[in-house]
């Protein structure tokens, strides 16, 4: 079996801080509350527990501050367990979560097919920044020899997001043409929380595939960097593909309609340009069809 050798350099990470995975409960403060103040008053504090990590104000946003319950006093109050350091509004959002934290875990690549996950073993973790949405890291000895696995963690509880929640990704960017939230927007489907960032990568690699292979006869593929219009041609065929699966057939044409937008690069029709204007195309060839194939996935749910 082929092992990749494995070329050392920093690989930059990001996870979203706030994924529906990691919330574990929601709720507003039903009263303004003070900068210094040692307990909220909240709608309703069912579902929130003593050391619990919440969030004031709208995650990932300006303004949003990290506090931890020490006690819930009532049916309506939190005790925190230090005093508040900003001033918050009636009706903002409050938000606990499994973890406060974000561990990445990492395994070798063997031959390029994402590894179990019982292969990623824990290399790192950063805290979670209240007014930030994704949390970074980079793996200073990473590369595309590597794979990772990004979840929320709790630290003093050693909970964890499920692992098969989270997409596998290859260091160094490594065969990413756009991003899993991307694709989800296009698609429509950025509030689903039944829908795994698993099933959408799924789709990416899909679309990443079909493009390399209409595409590679002219360019040079993987794409690296990504030009724009690969990216954008990645996230439709990839959102085409998940409302396919998700709906049937009635979506077809639209996977038809991005798939005609692939053939007119692969025919030459158009032209793939780095960042200063100039044409990416190497080779002579012939174009790609790809007929009347048929989804390569099936995510066996409807969103």
């Amino acid at each position: 079996m082929l092992k990749e050798t494995r070329n050392s350099m920093p690989v930059p990470l990001f996870v979203k801080s706030f994924r529906n995975e990691n919330v574990t409960e929601r709720s507003e403060l039903a009263l303004d509350a003070a900068e210094g103040a040692s307990a909220v008053s909240v709608a309703d504090t069912a579902g929130f527990i003593a050391g619990q990590s919440i969030y004031l104000g709208e995650p990932g946003l300006d303004g949003c501050e990290k506090a931890v319950v020490e006690a819930v006093a009532d049916e309506t109050t939190l005790n925190l367990a230090a005093p508040l350091e900003r001033a918050h509004k009636r009706f903002e959002p409050v938000t606990a979560v499994l973890g406060d934290r974000v561990r990445i875990r990492r395994a070798v690549n063997v031959d390029g097919r994402v590894p179990l996950i019982e292969a990623f073993s824990p290399l790192a973790s950063r805290a979670i920044q209240a007014d930030r949405p994704d949390t970074y890291y980079a793996d200073p000895s990473g590369g595309a020899g590597y794979w990772y696995l990004l979840t929320n963690w709790n630290e003093l509880t050693d909970e964890e997001t499920p692992l098969d929640l989270s997409a596998a990704v290859r260091g160094d960017d490594y065969a990413r043409y756009a991003s899993l939230g991307d694709i989800r927007a296009e698609a429509g489907f950025t509030n689903s929380t039944n829908l795994s960032d698993t099933a959408v990568d799924q789709q990416r690699r899909a679309a990443q595939a079909e493009i390399n292979a209409a595409l590679a006869n002219y360019y040079e593929t993987p794409f690296k960097p990504v030009p724009d219009a690969v990216r954008v041609l990645t996230e439709k065929l990839a959102a085409a593909f998940l409302l396919l699966n998700a709906y049937g057939s009635k979506y077809q044409k639209l996977v038809d309609e991005a798939r005609a937008s692939v053939q007119l690069y692969a025919n030459q029709g158009a032209s793939l340009t780095d960042t200063d204007g100039n044409s990416l195309s190497t080779t002579e060839g012939v174009s790609y069809d790809f007929g009347d194939q048929p989804r390569m996935f099936g995510i066996g749910q409807r969103f």
